[in-house]
């Protein structure tokens, strides 16, 4: 311990332009329901996705990590390797906690795990290690830093400076390297915040399943921290960008965030009540609306009446994009309006599931502007 803390002047960091191993599997965690689509950002990206999973996308490796930049909707990216087998060969037989010092060791002391690891890391490699399941564990945690000194002390356990973290799932099976210091440059405009507002994954989700049309007049009636208009904007032009909000805390951080994202003077944002606000020509409606935690009452009753508006406010070869947990009460309700559903998927918004939704007029259907998706 004291070795390490008196190293820490020495600067430790991920080299995210070092291509990664061919070999390795390289996996992109994202919100459970966002694989599909994150999948095929990857792919748009150049990046040989091997495998989709719930909440998961592996990739084969030979491209650098700064590469998985040019995708929005992960939020972490790993190296998984397998867990290395205990002494008798039976992988994570027995007690799993007692055989796990030993196998993290041999599986962070192989050679091509440590040449990974020196490749990928400017500096000294620090790491920390995370284990799946309850509980901290910390005498697991110790007699593995103790076990991995043995077999490679060059890879020095330092929670508090860390540069990799080493995640061990739940069932023992895998160690999945997490670059705890990766640049990451894709939501630098997030300078402000307030509670229950979008995660920028989710708002890069919603603004991917909308598009993007030069002739766009963009509302978000809920539009919280402005994620969702500055995810828009970013894919493509647009004619305006609407905001509005009742919480002044929301319009004061959506302004931030605007200005962040060098939108300041191209965005309208105004006090105005979901429900009574008319933009005028909306072609595209994007939100997340508050699911309860920034509103008092029934938030399923205000998303009902407020899908009825939206289908009176938009253009006939418009959408609307948002999420909503009241799935029953707010699908039967845009049918009754006159829309239907084009797109859907189910997503993990942490702890409750959501339906991220594209509902487009049926009468921009009847006059052959658009389809719906197979």
């Amino acid at each position: 311990m004291a070795e390490r803390d008196a190293g820490r002047d020495v600067p430790s960091t991920i080299r995210a332009d070092v291509a990664v191993p061919e070999a390795a599997t390289v996996v992109a965690r994202c919100r459970r329901g966002l694989e599909g689509l994150l999948g095929d950002e990857l792919a748009a990206a150049g990046l040989a996705v091997a495998a989709v999973a719930p909440g998961a996308v592996r990739l084969g490796g030979g491209a650098p990590l700064a590469a998985l930049t040019a995708a929005r909707l992960w939020l972490t990216v790993g190296i998984e390797l397998p867990l290395a087998a205990d002494a008798k060969g039976t992988g994570a037989a027995g007690d799993a906690d007692a055989t796990l010092p030993a196998r993290l060791a041999a599986t962070l002391a192989a050679p091509p795990t440590r040449a990974l690891l020196t490749a990928l890391t400017d500096g000294p490699v620090r790491w920390r290690l995370a284990l799946g399941g309850a509980g901290h564990r910390r005498a697991v945690v110790w007699r593995a830093a103790q076990a991995v000194r043995a077999a490679a002390p060059e890879l020095i356990n330092d929670p508090k400076a860390t540069t990799w973290d080493v995640v061990v799932d739940a069932a023992r099976t895998t160690v999945e390297l997490r670059p705890h210091k990766l640049d990451d440059p894709r939501f630098a405009w997030r300078v402000a915040d307030v509670p229950a507002s979008s995660h920028p994954t989710v708002a890069a989700a919603l603004a991917r399943l909308a598009g993007a049309r030069a002739d766009d007049v963009v509302w978000d009636p809920f539009c919280g921290s402005g994620a969702e208009l500055i995810e828009r904007a970013r894919l493509g032009p647009w004619r305006r960008l609407v905001g509005s909000d009742l919480d002044d805390r929301a319009l004061a951080a959506a302004r931030a965030n605007l200005a962040a994202a060098g939108l300041a003077d191209r965005a309208e944002l105004i006090r105005a009540d979901a429900l009574a606000h008319d933009p005028g020509g909306v072609t595209l409606i994007i939100t997340n609306p508050p699911l309860g935690r920034r509103i008092r009452g029934d938030a399923a009753a205000l998303l009902e009446q407020f899908v009825t508006r939206a289908a009176r406010l938009l253009a006939p070869d418009g959408r609307l994009v948002w999420i909503t947990p009241a799935v029953r009460r707010t699908h039967d309700a845009a049918i009754r309006a006159g829309l239907y559903r084009d797109v859907h998927h189910i997503v993990d918004l942490g702890g409750y599931d959501g339906d991220l939704e594209v509902w487009r007029p049926t009468s921009g259907l009847a006059r052959g502007r658009h389809r719906p998706a197979s």
